[in-house]
């Protein structure tokens, strides 16, 4: 089909996990979340067929390499090995098709990107041994579906293992490619193409900025519903009776937000700072007759 003049920006959203099933073994893979289609510098949308998932692991196990041969991680001799595996070392799994208006697929699909190395309900302490028992997931969605083993390991073993998953400071773990990105917006103030003609450009500019202002709309009352999300709680429901708060004022004067919160005994603020940590000193004792 063809193209528009214009460079087509293919539009995704990538985090990259280290950790599978199995908290405890490092398995560094990326999640996408990629449209089906391209969008031009002008905004428009050029679908696109879906792409072979045994090309798209060759292409990223081609690029991979090379980045690495050219950062001297890997030798020259190291990829005549790997090119005579049966195996190639990389898999990639395509998913199904996810409808725009299917908001619970696409809400699952989000949380299972993200989710985080552990699950809080599968984990369980067992301090009489300082053991941790790590429960498996249930495999399919039935009851009496088969979940995968429980794992036993000793506590500081584990906590050292979880450590791995942790980031380098500054380190991006989320990426966000073509029109997702922050850096390349689709704004109605890009230039259109010379073949569109000015009438048609004002217009696909209007309407570029009554979505604009539509999505900013509807961006305002979103706080409380990813608060409720996040934690669990909603902001806008009372706790004691389940009626639905009002807001009636917005108070910002420290001392009187203070006044209430002490009338309502929520105040907890300390009455003295904490104790200051102690010197980050180490002292390593030799004694050369006991070696």
């Amino acid at each position: 089909m063809p193209f528009c003049s214009c460079p087509e920006k293919a539009n995704y959203y990538q985090p990259l996990q280290s950790y599978g099933d199995d908290p405890t073994g490092f398995h560094p893979h990326l999640h996408s979340l990629v449209t089906d289609g391209l969008v031009s510098a002008d905004g428009s949308f050029v679908p696109i067929p879906c792409p072979d998932p045994v090309c798209l692991m060759q292409l990223f196990r081609h690029k991979l390499v090379k980045a690495l041969l050219a950062r001297e991680k890997i030798s020259p001799r190291l990829i005549e090995i790997m090119q005579n595996w049966v195996h190639p070392g990389f898999s990639v799994f395509q998913g199904e098709a996810i409808a725009a208006d299917d908001h619970p697929a696409r809400r699952r699909v989000a949380s299972y990107m993200v989710h985080p190395p552990i699950a809080l309900e599968r984990l369980r302490y067992r301090p009489e041994t300082g053991q941790v028992v790590y429960y498996g997931r249930q495999r399919g969605d039935c009851a009496d579906a088969e979940a995968s083993p429980a794992r036993i390991f000793p506590a500081l073993d584990f906590l050292a293992a979880l450590c791995t998953h942790v980031p380098d400071s500054g380190q991006q773990l989320v990426r966000y490619y073509g029109a997702f990105s922050n850096a390349r917006r689709v704004s109605p103030g890009v230039p259109a193409s010379p073949s569109t003609p000015p009438a048609a450009a004002q217009a696909k500019q209007q309407e570029g900025s009554d979505r604009g202002a539509e999505l900013a709309r509807d961006r305002r009352p979103s706080w409380a519903r990813l608060i409720k999300k996040v934690y669990e709680a909603d902001p806008l429901v009372c706790p004691r009776c389940s009626s639905p708060h009002k807001i009636i004022s917005l108070i910002g004067d420290g001392p009187v937000i203070e006044k209430i919160l002490r009338h309502l005994k929520l105040w907890d603020q300390p009455e003295r700072p904490p104790p200051s940590p102690p010197p980050a000193a180490f002292h390593y004792a030799f004694d050369p007759d006991a070696a």
